[in-house]
């Protein structure tokens, strides 16, 4: 709760609201079945997400497929593990795990 209470600055829409639903209490482990957006957030929404400061939205971010490369590049150097972990099941440009920078 505190968590949503904290990104709701940054949750405009219940589109937005969707996105990070799907990712706030599921951890890297998660094996809920995957599905689409009913509807998506626009790209500018998930690039801002991707230059969070929270770590929740990068997790968004991250679990976008459609990220341009240059996102993927900056979020497979994230501090946050679970980061680098979606991004790696989510995104086809993601590097492979053995090129992560030791953090």
């Amino acid at each position: 709760m505190r968590t949503r209470a904290r990104l709701q600055p940054s949750i405009p829409t219940w589109t937005e609201f969707e996105a990070v639903d799907r990712v706030v209490g599921h951890g890297p482990d998660c094996t809920c079945p995957i599905t689409e957006l009913s509807t998506a957030p626009s790209p500018a929404w998930f690039a801002a997400c991707a230059a969070s400061q929270e770590p929740v939205l990068r997790r968004v971010a991250a679990s976008r497929p459609g990220l341009p490369a240059d996102l993927v590049a900056t979020l497979a150097q994230d501090d946050d593990e679970e980061v680098r972990i979606r991004l790696a099941c989510h995104h086809p440009l993601a590097p492979p795990h053995s090129s992560w920078t030791s953090l």
